[in-house]
């Protein structure tokens, strides 16, 4: 006999719940707990006062149910009114919570429940508080088999519920932070790439991605290791020493060799999984071509175009005269243009203007070619 048919519908109820809570679906908790109770529908609403910002994570009821309630019902429903009183964790039926003559004068019990076949109500609140209210519930539109152990399988339930709500909660709001990062940190101008302990890219920049995909003298193998691998590990090496390391990987084409810049993935893990970041690789090609600037730089500085071009063309290593020339004006008339971007900038040397130059460079967005 298969171990899921030896457990409990009680232990089967709990490892449906937690799997939701990993999965983010909790249409196979939903269905056994709807079986498990005889119910025609049951699932949990986390409202926000509003029931446009209301979910109804329900198994059982009719899309155009949920949309009648959400659109005209939710203010309108008693048993919902009378929930927000109720004690914190202690189950209630439809009687409990409104006299049923009451009920069934109310336009939602006249009207919305004999619409859905809705009869009766099983709920019980898990959390009230100013930001929201958790409640796990079901409906019937026949009479509950056994209504004192559907009331004891809720309060049982109940403090799993609380905690599987939470979990799902908090894991929401991390995924929604890590995806936001991800994002910000894939679309930099600088090459970035994450590490395991043993050299696998986890994640990686756009522009980590054009500098692997040039196939230069950096690249993935077939199992998605950062190659060449002596270099790589010389880098890890010095990580686990405690020092960053810094390696030159030469391109076979000529051009300048890249420059990885190893630092760590914030604290040590005691457990080195696979999937767990262990290194940061910052990968600087120091023949990357320098995007666009000008309208940052006027908009930021309120650079003409032409002191924009100016000052792009000295952060990328032309002295003044070089500028001159390309620009077919006199080495006079590049000095006054660089006195007027000092002051608009506030630096006084060239190296301070091409670093400055160079920091907004590293932080614009990338856009492949």
């Amino acid at each position: 006999m298969r171990e899921d048919q030896k457990s409990s519908p009680f232990e089967q109820l709990i490892t449906l719940l937690y799997d939701a809570v990993l999965e983010g679906d909790f249409s196979p908790f939903q269905e056994l707990l709807k079986q498990s109770l005889g119910a025609s529908a049951a699932g949990l609403t986390i409202d926000h006062v509003d029931p446009q910002s209301s979910h109804l994570l329900w198994h059982g009821l009719p899309l155009d149910c949920v949309a009648d309630y959400s659109a005209r019902y939710f203010l309108l429903d008693p048993w919902r009114a009378a929930n927000e009183r109720a004690p914190v964790g202690e189950p209630q039926v439809s009687d409990q919570l409104v006299d049923r003559r009451t009920f069934e004068r109310s336009e939602f019990g006249g009207s919305f429940c004999p619409r859905y076949g809705v009869i009766d109500f099983l709920d019980i609140l898990l959390e009230r508080s100013e930001q929201q209210r958790v409640v796990l519930g079901a409906t019937f539109t026949e009479a509950p088999r056994d209504p004192s152990a559907n009331i004891e399988l809720l309060r049982r339930l109940a403090p799993h519920v609380q905690r599987a709500v939470k979990l799902f909660q908090r894991m929401v709001v991390t995924q929604a932070r890590v995806r936001t990062l991800e994002e910000a940190v894939a679309i930099c101008g600088t090459g970035l790439a994450l590490l395991d302990h043993r050299g696998a890219v986890l994640f990686q920049s756009r522009e980590a991605q054009r500098c692997l995909q040039a196939q230069d003298g950096l690249s993935l193998d077939t199992k998605g290791y950062l190659c060449p691998g002596r270099e790589v590990g010389h880098g890890l090496a010095s990580l686990q020493k405690g020092t960053p390391g810094i390696v030159r990987i030469r391109r076979p084409s000529g051009r300048a060799s890249y420059l990885l810049i190893f630092a760590p993935a914030g604290p040590r893990s005691r457990l080195l999984l696979e999937d767990i970041p262990w290194a940061i690789v910052y990968i600087i090609d120091p023949e990357r071509e320098m995007p666009d600037l000008g309208d940052l730089l006027s908009t930021a500085f309120g650079l003409t175009r032409t002191e924009a071009k100016v000052a792009i063309a000295i952060a990328s290593g032309h002295s003044a005269r070089e500028v001159a020339e390309q620009h077919k004006v006199t080495h006079a008339t590049v000095r006054t243009q660089l006195l007027a971007i000092y002051s608009k900038t506030g630096v006084s040397r060239q190296s301070a203007l091409a670093r400055l130059i160079h920091n907004l460079d590293l932080s614009l967005p990338f856009k492949s070619p």
